[in-house]
C-alpha cells in the first residue's frame, strides 16, 4: 500500500508540473507566432493620429515615451497651423527631433519649422507664429538642405528639412510642435525618438497604417498586395496556433 500511495503521489507531482509548464508554453508560442509578424512593421516609425485639432499647448498629444521613434504627419491649413505634441522628461534626458516634407512638386519651396518648448530653454526672442507657455523657454529649428529619403516599406518619398538632438535641460513637461512661419498651406511631419517598438495593435493596424501615409504623401497605388498577402497568412497562422495551443494545453 505504501508503494502504491507513493506512485499515486509521484502521478500528481508530475501532472501539476505538466500543468504549470501550460501557461509558460502558451506564452512562448504565442512570443514565436507575433515574431514572425514582426519583420513588417520594423521598419517605419510608430504613427501618431492626427485629427487636426492639437494646435496649440492646450490641446496637444501627450506622448508617453519620447524615445520611442514616433511620427505624426499634419495639413497645414489656415484653421490648423501647428501640430503640437506634449511629453514630461527629466533633466539629462536626450531628445530625438526630426521635420519632414512629402515629396510634392508643389511643395518643392515649402519650408516648415519645428519647435521645442520646455523648463530650462532659452527665452522667446523676437514675434513667434505660437504662444510659448508662462516660465518656458523655447528652441526653434527652421528648415534646412532638404535632404531626400525613400521610405520603402510605405514606398513614400520626403524631405528631410530639420534633423536635431538635444539633452534636456531640465525636468519637467515639454512641447515639440511643427509649424509654418509664413501663413502658408501644405503638409509636414515631425518625429520623435529613436527606439523602436511594436506592439500586436501596431502589427494589426499596419494595413490602415500604410494606407494613411500613402494618403498623407498622395502616393497612388498599392504596390504591397504581396506584403498585405503574406501578413494576412501569417494571422491566420497565428490564429491557427493559438487554436492547436489552446487544445493541447488546456
Amino acid at each position: 500500500m505504501a508503494t502504491e500511495s507513493t506512485q499515486v503521489v509521484a502521478v500528481r507531482q508530475q501532472e501539476g508540473t505538466t500543468m504549470a509548464r501550460k501557461p509558460f508554453a502558451m506564452a512562448l508560442l504565442i512570443v514565436l507566432a507575433l515574431g514572425l509578424l514582426m519583420p513588417s512593421a520594423a521598419y517605419a516609425h510608430r504613427m501618431i493620429w492626427n485629427v487636426g485639432v492639437h494646435t496649440n499647448a492646450g490641446s496637444a498629444i501627450a506622448i508617453e515615451d519620447p524615445s520611442i521613434s514616433q511620427v505624426i504627419y499634419h495639413d497645414v491649413t489656415e484653421a490648423a497651423p501647428q501640430i503640437w505634441l506634449t511629453f514630461d522628461a527629466k533633466a539629462g534626458q536626450s531628445l530625438y527631433m526630426q521635420l519632414g516634407v512629402p515629396v510634392l512638386d508643389r511643395l518643392v519651396d515649402y519650408r516648415p519649422a519645428m519647435a521645442l518648448i520646455g523648463p530650462g530653454l532659452p527665452e522667446p526672442e523676437g514675434d513667434l507664429p505660437f504662444e510659448v507657455p508662462s516660465g518656458m523657454g523655447v528652441l526653434v529649428f527652421p528648415s534646412g538642405t532638404p535632404q531626400y529619403f525613400l521610405e520603402e516599406f510605405t514606398g513614400t518619398e520626403d524631405w528631410i528639412m530639420r534633423e536635431e538632438e538635444v539633452d534636456l535641460p531640465a525636468t519637467g513637461r515639454y512641447y515639440f510642435l511643427g509649424y509654418e512661419p509664413e501663413p502658408e498651406n501644405g503638409k509636414l511631419w515631425i518625429s520623435l525618438g529613436r527606439k523602436e517598438h511594436f506592439g500586436l495593435r501596431d502589427i494589426l493596424t499596419i494595413n490602415r497604417v500604410i494606407d494613411a501615409v500613402r494618403a498623407f504623401h498622395e502616393t497612388t497605388g498599392s504596390p504591397y498586395s504581396l506584403l498585405r498577402v503574406i501578413q494576412i497568412a501569417l494571422l491566420a497562422a497565428l490564429a491557427a496556433v493559438m487554436g492547436i495551443a489552446g487544445y493541447l494545453l488546456f
